[in-house]
């Protein structure tokens, strides 16, 4: 052996730097390796997970419409969701109502609407309501005259808001007759002119008719307007019905039927029945020694017979047929009055040979009314615990409303600004309800009549126009009886025409 091998100590590895090999995540863990630079040896060792890095998702306010989030986590590393934001309903509208603003003559107003309270959005939108305007009354002008009648102003006053009023200066025309000067001021008022006129009687005329009129608030009566410049002058009124009737008036402006802002007298005469119509009343104006004294006629109603002023209620439905057209509510309410006082006069056999309306004025009309149920009477449910026996109507004078019983009952009607009274018929067996004075106009309004028995209330609903219906729809009624009906029907339509 020449030379003998010496064992060499082996070098060792020679390890480089770690190299991130599979890098960690978050919830992961990576692994890192490293080699030897003398070999192929590597070592490897485990690299920890990160964990999540926590970023805060902010809650999101839910509003009236859109939807909200609950408060959230998420990792601002991976985006993984750490917890979930959840969805928060739409909190819905909280509506406050906005008021309706009512109109004026001149102010628009707006409807019912609503807003939110909460974010302010119009739910219900308000919509504009147009101003009324005016309605002026011209029925009841307001004329002011100078002291000599050369000037005028007409004031008209607003119907919807009284506070509002419009004065006119009039334009005045003068005019003379043997017994009168006659002033008429005229104005003219969105197109349409209107008037008034002053009779300022000569020296030697003691009084004029001025006009005439009807009112027909439950009775029918007439009323005579009368110009004296004379105090204390007396005014008798006849009238000429089946028995003769008279009413006497002292002319004096102290007295409540002198109307100072036309400085008239207004002599009324009350409680003529439908069926005399055709009656004649007369007035006559005496001094205070009995003297009669002669009279002039502006009225285009009624006649002169010497020193008296005749007129019936037929002359002045006649006139006012000829004053106004027929599409006119006046000119329908004087046929209505007159095919009533007629059917009345034939319901009841007087006067036939002089009917208000012997033409038959109304006669297609007449044929074409039916019974509308609404004016049916309504009966409480066992009625038979009243007493109850008929129904029946009055006519002779104001209107009346009957209902007939077999015992004296307590009752009441509600609402009612007229009279009513329990009248005994016949003792014991039949006793009456008498609702008084129902005016043209009231002739379809259902009155509620409570009877009370043994402490238990009976409820009726009836009309004028419920006695019309069991007429025609009944089987125990005539002919006259149906036609009565019929023009009942007519003057109620025509007088809530008219008198509304």
């Amino acid at each position: 052996m020449l030379t003998a091998q010496e064992e060499v100590p082996a070098l060792g590895h020679d390890f480089g730097d770690w190299t991130v090999t599979t890098p960690a995540t978050c919830v992961e863990g990576g692994e890192e390796t490293r080699s030897c630079s003398r070999c192929d040896a590597t070592e490897t060792r485990p690299i920890d997970a990160l964990g999540h890095q926590e970023v805060t998702d902010p809650a999101v306010p839910a509003t009236c419409t859109e939807p909200g989030l609950t408060e959230g986590k998420h990792c601002s590393r991976c985006n993984a969701v750490l917890t979930a934001q959840e969805v928060v309903p739409a909190t819905g509208h909280t509506p406050v109502t906005d008021a309706a603003v009512a109109p004026t003559c001149t102010e628009t107003g707006l409807t019912e609407g609503s807003h939110c309270s909460v974010c302010n959005a119009v739910l219900t939108a308000q919509e504009v309501i147009p101003a009324l305007g005016h309605d002026w009354d011209t029925e009841n002008i307001v004329w002011n005259w100078a002291a000599d009648y050369s000037t005028a102003t007409a004031t008209f006053t607003c119907k919807t808001d009284p506070a509002h009023h419009t004065d006119l200066n009039a334009t005045v025309a003068h005019t003379e007759t043997a017994t009168s000067d006659i002033y008429t001021a005229t104005v003219e008022l969105e197109g349409t002119q209107y008037s008034d006129r002053k009779t300022v009687l000569k020296e030697n005329v003691k009084a004029d008719i001025l006009s005439a009129s009807l009112s027909l608030k439950g009775d029918i009566a007439f009323n005579i307007y009368v110009k004296t410049e004379e105090e204390g002058l007396k005014a008798v009124i006849t009238y000429n019905g089946p028995t003769t009737r008279t009413m006497e008036f002292v002319l004096s402006k102290d007295q409540s039927f002198y109307q100072a802002n036309k400085d008239r007298y207004e002599v009324k005469f009350p409680n003529i029945p439908a069926k005399e119509m055709t009656r004649t009343i007369t007035l006559k104006i005496s001094d205070a020694d009995g003297n009669e004294i002669p009279l002039i006629m502006s009225s285009s109603v009624g006649q002169l017979d010497g020193n008296a002023y005749k007129v019936r209620v037929a002359d002045w439905c006649y006139t006012a047929m000829e004053k106004y057209e027929e599409t006119n509510k006046y000119h329908k309410l004087a046929k209505a009055i007159l095919n009533y006082g007629t059917e009345t006069q034939r319901l009841k056999n007087y006067c036939l040979d002089d009917l208000a309306d012997p033409n038959g004025l109304l006669d297609a009309e007449m044929a074409a009314v039916v019974a509308d149920e609404s004016y049916d009477i309504v009966f409480p449910e066992n009625v038979e615990a009243t007493g109850y026996l008929t129904m029946a109507l009055n006519n002779l004078g104001a209107i009346e409303i009957w209902l007939n019983f077999n015992h004296e009952v307590v009752a009441t009607v509600a609402g009612y600004e007229g009279k009513y009274h329990i009248q005994e018929v016949t003792a014991g067996e039949k006793y009456r309800l008498v609702i008084e004075d129902v005016k043209a106009k009231q002739l379809g309004k259902m009155f509620e009549v409570t009877v009370t028995e043994n402490g238990v209330d009976y409820l009726f609903k009836v009309s004028a126009l419920s006695y019309a219906n069991l007429a025609l729809t009944g089987d125990k009624a005539d002919e006259l009886t149906k036609n009565y009906a019929r023009a009942l029907y007519l003057y109620y339509e025509a007088a809530v025409e008219a008198l509304n």
